[in-house]
């Protein structure tokens, strides 16, 4: 029974490592703009409109990222609201009804919220490193053989 197909973003990320000639047309990424969902509340919305042009500029966002760009902004969005909370060292901890010393809930999530969004910022191409490691992809799909640069005559040489 043969494989299965792989997913063609998936294959435009890996290139092409076994040099096959006469490949399928790739789908390329950044085609289709996504639209911001109704869901997301105004602080969400602000963030949204903040990052997805720039995103769309460096050609890394299409239509089926939405969801994941949408939660994307909706952790950022509560990550600003729980940092704004946080203004003083003692926002930091809370007296429990104990009188133990605790992490405040403002802090908890702000803590939960910034690992998220480190998260979904390297999975959606936001960090320097996920960029390189995109933008080297790509670099070696274009990368042209050198054997067959030869063959073709285009070497420079004699």
């Amino acid at each position: 029974m043969p494989r299965p197909r792989k997913d063609p973003r998936k294959e435009a990320l890996q290139g092409n490592p076994g040099r096959r000639k006469n490949l399928p047309p790739r789908a390329k990424l950044g085609k289709i703009a996504p639209t911001m969902p109704d869901y997301l509340n105004a602080s969400a919305q602000k963030v949204w409109q903040k990052i997805v042009p720039d995103m769309e500029r460096l050609e890394i966002l299409d239509r089926i990222d939405e969801d994941i760009l949408a939660h994307y902004c909706s952790a950022q969005a509560k990550y600003l609201m729980a940092d704004s909370r946080l203004s003083s060292a003692e926002d930091f901890r809370v007296d429990s009804n104990r009188g133990e010393v605790m992490l405040s809930q403002w802090y908890k999530i702000y803590d939960k919220e910034a690992s998220r969004v480190e998260r979904l910022a390297d999975k959606l191409g936001l960090t320097p490193s996920s960029r390189r490691r995109m933008e080297l992809a790509f670099k070696e799909e274009t990368k042209k053989d050198p054997y067959e640069a030869f063959l073709s005559g285009e070497d420079g040489g004699e």
